[in-house]
């Protein structure tokens, strides 16, 4: 079991420490981005949780990039993480 309680209440500075993380791209032959990733340690529970998208074509306006903790903890409430979540940037280039 998890050593804190699962809690859903976010503050923005846990928002802010994850878009402090560089984004590091997958590229192809041709020095194109194929998928980004970013990670680090929880600001909350402080285990490793990582972030990994797609490319996405052809779509002019993107639905919000939502971070979660994703550190596989199992709490007492049977969810993994710590709860916490927040919109954060999607990567440029």
């Amino acid at each position: 079991m998890a050593e804190i309680p699962y809690e859903t209440n976010t503050p923005s500075s846990w928002a802010e420490e994850v878009n402090s993380w560089p984004w590091a791209a997958v590229r192809d032959d041709r020095d194109h981005p194929l998928s980004w990733s970013k990670g680090g340690s929880c600001p909350r529970c402080h285990h490793k949780m990582s972030l990994d998208i797609g490319i996405v074509f052809g779509i002019i306006r993107l639905p919000p990039l939502i971070a979660y903790c994703n550190c596989g903890i199992v709490h007492e409430t049977g969810e993994t993480g710590c709860g916490q979540s927040a919109e954060i940037e999607r990567p440029r280039g």
